[in-house]
């Protein structure tokens, strides 16, 4: 089956022109199968990256109701949040919530007045409420411990692909030869990768709100927009490897937040000094120096291509073609946008660290803000210290790229 972009019209549009986004000499003809021992990506089989939402959402539910929340509660002793079933349920504060979580200070007199209540007691109600819709510990167990499955088994299910593939560290085979036959296992890499993105954006609507939502809104976009690039223009390698290099913290990560919220504070906290070396020689050393490099040097190299890093004399005298690549361009100037968002998260986690180690408190301004607010009726107890740290951690998605 060919793609529904390998055409001769294709290649002449201005959207998909094969100058733009294939090597030179290559059409989109050319990634039509030729044989059926021989598969190339194509476009239309994104489709199947819904199949991956659908076992995505399938698999979440499952474990996160019916192996995490067993394990929190007869383990961990977790309990429930009984204040959704209490003597707190009250019709007028409930509709005046329901318009505005934050009275004012006159509105919240009133209705003591009206209800024959102390205005301490209505403010205390506010606050309960307000709290009901952030998630519970038992809540956060549960979908740390599903996010902690999923990036262990994609990681390693990556890390056997590269493994499997040769490219890393001899990233030049990330190029050639091209079109690369796809075998069904790194196609279902991808399609669930992309799923598990897909499924993410919507989610960022309905969880609670944090300073950076709209920042990882963004990410999730970005991310899915250069997975599937990437594969519609058959460089599923340095794809492959981006998205397994970025993810490389996320296991410890999330492993390290369900430890936490399982009070396993003292496994917990090493679990932080390995994440920041995984983050250091993932983000700050391989990105930059194997895959950056090989996506911004070595796939010109590899297609003789002008290379605007090596002398144009040199080029010339080399016959090097300079054709108009728009996938060089774009993808491209996005993982430098990643490069530049890990240094600037990098800064944060130094931050941490250092407040850490002077005995500070390690404040998380990305958290959110109501939780933070009410953590301060509990005190600025060493869990919550913890999970500041943690949260800010955990939304460092690396990964991802935004990139791919």
């Amino acid at each position: 089956m060919s793609s529904n972009l390998s055409s001769d019209s294709s290649c002449d549009s201005i959207i998909w022109n094969c100058d733009r986004w294939l090597p030179p000499t290559y059409t989109w003809r050319t990634l039509d199968n030729p044989s059926p021992d021989i598969s190339y990506a194509h476009a239309y089989e994104l489709y199947f990256c819904l199949v991956g939402v659908v076992v995505l959402f399938s698999l979440r539910y499952l474990i996160q109701n019916y192996i995490a929340e067993p394990i929190a509660l007869n383990y961990f002793h977790m309990k429930r949040n009984s204040f959704r079933k209490s003597r707190w349920n009250n019709p007028l504060l409930e509709k005046t919530f329901r318009n505005n979580p934050y009275p004012t200070k006159s509105s919240v007199q009133d209705m003591a007045k009206k209800l024959d209540f102390d205005v301490e007691k209505v403010n205390r109600w506010f606050s309960r409420r307000r709290r009901l819709d952030q998630p519970t510990v038992l809540d956060k167990f549960k979908q740390y411990f599903w996010k902690t499955c999923y990036h262990v088994t994609m990681f390693t299910w990556g890390s056997y692909m590269i493994y499997q593939e040769g490219i890393f560290p001899e990233t030049m085979k990330c190029w050639k030869p091209y079109p690369m036959h796809i075998p069904r296992g790194l196609f279902w890499f991808y399609m669930i990768q992309i799923g598990y993105y897909v499924k993410e954006i919507p989610m960022h609507v309905f969880e609670a709100k944090r300073k950076d939502t709209v920042i990882m809104f963004t990410h999730h976009v970005l991310t899915t927009l250069l997975l599937s690039g990437s594969f519609i223009t058959n460089f599923l390698r340095i794809g492959l490897l981006v998205v397994v290099v970025h993810d490389a913290m996320d296991p410890f990560a999330y492993t390290a937040k369900v430890l936490h919220y399982a009070k396993c504070d003292h496994i917990a906290r090493p679990m932080v000094a390995v994440l920041f070396t995984v983050l250091a020689v993932t983000r700050y050393y391989i990105f930059p120096f194997y895959v950056l490099r090989s996506s911004l040097v070595e796939l010109l190299l590899a297609y003789g291509c002008y290379n605007p890093f090596l002398p144009m004399s040199w080029q010339q005298e080399h016959a090097y073609s300079i054709p108009y690549l728009s996938y060089y361009s774009i993808f491209n100037g996005m993982l430098l946008v990643l490069l530049v968002f890990s240094v600037l998260w990098g800064v944060g986690f130094a931050k941490i660290g250092l407040r850490i180690a002077r005995g500070l408190t390690a404040q998380d301004n990305r958290s959110e803000t109501e939780v933070s607010s009410d953590d301060s009726l509990e005190g600025n107890s060493v869990g919550n210290v913890l999970r500041r740290e943690f949260t800010f951690i955990m939304y460092l998605l690396c990964v991802q790229y935004i990139v791919t």
